[in-house]
């Protein structure tokens, strides 16, 4: 299957299909690893106030002296933000921590456990985007149903859905559900490290195969399956491993080799974050 390395969003932004997560990539030496990955070749950051780490992220970003407009930056507010109010608050404290102006997606990180305070968070979002704050919005660890709701009080569907995705876990009704309605699916968790995906003899066969490393198959299934795929390293040498699923492509064969490994189970903390509603 081919595909372009980038994604097209509802407001005519390119989104590249491969990202860096930074959750955990903080203190003295964030920066650094922020900027390495910029010079691998990664044009996408994922971070969110709940990492804490949003100076490190747009400091490093200075550091790697790529244009600003050749990156693409995405952000969240936490899934507890109480409404309108408080997420145009938390925008701003978010440009002020990142030393930017503008971002380029912004996700609420969870549902709030109360379906009114989400709606009015998604309130916030929809305001921040027409005011020319953010260029596109979405949700992350939201429920299919839940954004049905979303967009029934709103009128105005998500952009980009985040939520684990990997060959172990691969939601196939929900990813149908984001496609067939022009909402991306954003894969945290690619690796499927909790499930042990990078030690299953499938994907150590097509590594072998590939020449490339565990990671670089998992990432490539994902890209293939329609998703934005983040992966998260510190590492230099493991944030350009990764980089290699750009340089393979696996075949219907491998692609169903990978299908089997689904165990569909999901993290007990989204699980409930899910359900809330």
């Amino acid at each position: 299957m081919s595909f372009e390395s980038t994604v097209m969003l509802p407001s005519g932004a390119a989104m590249p299909r491969i990202g860096l997560g930074t959750h955990e990539i903080s203190g003295a030496s964030g920066p650094d690893a922020i900027a390495a990955g910029i010079a691998a070749g990664y044009r996408l950051l994922d971070t969110a106030i709940a990492y804490g780490n949003h100076a490190e992220v747009g400091e490093g970003m200075r550091r790697s002296g790529v244009p600003r407009d050749e990156l693409f930056l995405t952000t969240k507010v936490r899934r507890r933000t109480a409404g309108a109010e408080d997420a145009r608050v938390r925008i701003q404290e978010s440009f002020q921590e990142l030393g930017l102006e503008r971002l380029d997606l912004l996700l609420i990180h969870g549902p709030n456990a109360s379906r009114e305070v989400a709606i009015d968070t998604w309130r916030g979002l929809i305001s921040a985007r027409a005011a020319g704050l953010v260029t596109d919005i979405g949700v992350s660890n939201f429920s299919p149903a839940q954004i049905l709701q979303l967009e029934d009080a709103t009128g105005v569907l998500p952009a980009v859905s985040q939520v684990q995705l990997s060959p172990a876990l691969q939601r196939r009704e929900d990813v149908s559900f984001y496609l067939e309605r022009g909402i991306v699916p954003m894969a945290w968790s690619p690796l499927g490290v909790a499930h042990g995906v990078l030690e299953d003899a499938v994907v150590l066969r097509l590594a072998a195969t590939h020449g490339v490393s565990p990671a670089a198959i998992a990432i490539r299934w994902g890209m293939q399956r329609g998703h934005v795929v983040i992966p998260k390293s510190g590492s230099a040498e493991r944030q350009r491993g990764n980089l290699r699923a750009l340089e393979i492509e696996l075949s219907d064969a491998e692609m169903a080799s990978l299908e089997a490994l689904d165990v569909a189970v999901e993290s007990e903390w989204e699980a409930q974050n899910r359900a809330a509603w």
